[in-house]
């Protein structure tokens, strides 16, 4: 969706990086990369890392194996789980969770400033309970993305004490205009989810039994466009 709406107007030499920071086997940022711009892509789970580098040969995108965090954290345990590859963290919010190593994370400013990363087109971050320690930890004085996405979900960050609607007043006091892209509670993980609906954030409380992502645009029509398609393409 933030493909449509931001790539037409873009010039991939020129609009900054695509950064993914939880990208999986790359649903984000491949697509990106297909179509020619430059993308920085965090992937800590080797399960799904090798699909990655595998997807991503050829294309400008450039993979990382290191966890991001605030870079405090040392010798942190890293959780996957057998139910499903999306929901590896370093917070261990599902009974499925089992520690299969231990990670050292990174301090996401000195990552993105070690891979010389100057300028940020979209920002995504998908780390599974860790989005808003993330986030906090890069500083949005040297970046300014045209767009940002967290995911929220209260059972996730309940353990860090960090709510949902914190994670959306955070963005918005960064001069975002926010989108709270809302899901139905999850099931089972790894499998299909239903789709609530698209809103504007206006400053009230988002539900904790629900789930889905905060998107932050630093223009309003991009907001309007986003809230417009995700409604009408699936509820």
């Amino acid at each position: 969706m933030i493909l449509d709406i931001l790539a037409p107007r873009s010039n991939p030499d020129s609009c900054g990086w695509v950064v993914d920071i939880g990208a999986h086997v790359g649903s984000t940022c491949v697509p990106w990369g297909e179509k020619g711009f430059r993308c920085l892509a965090f992937e800590p789970n080797k399960a799904v890392r090798d699909q990655l580098e595998t997807r991503s040969r050829g294309l400008p995108i450039i993979v990382d194996a290191r966890a991001v965090g605030s870079g405090l954290e040392a010798s942190v345990e890293f959780f996957t789980s057998a139910v499903s590859t999306g929901i590896s963290s370093l917070v261990p919010f599902h009974e499925s969770h089992t520690a299969e190593s231990l990670v050292n994370p990174v301090n996401a400013q000195a990552a993105l400033e070690g891979h010389g990363v100057d300028e940020i087109l979209y920002l995504k971050i998908d780390v599974e309970g860790y989005d808003h320690i993330v986030l906090t930890n890069i500083d949005f004085t040297v970046y300014s993305p045209i767009c940002v996405m967290v995911e929220f979900e209260w059972s996730k960050t309940e353990q860090l004490g960090i709510s949902p609607n914190e994670q959306a007043t955070y963005l918005s006091n960064l001069g975002y205009h926010v989108a709270v892209s809302e899901w139905f509670p999850v099931v089972q993980y790894g499998q299909r989810h239903r789709f609530k609906r698209a809103a504007p954030f206006t400053g009230g409380e988002i539900s904790d039994a629900s789930w889905g992502n905060l998107l932050g645009f630093r223009y309003m029509k991009d907001c309007n466009r986003f809230v417009d398609l995700m409604n009408r393409r699936y509820s």
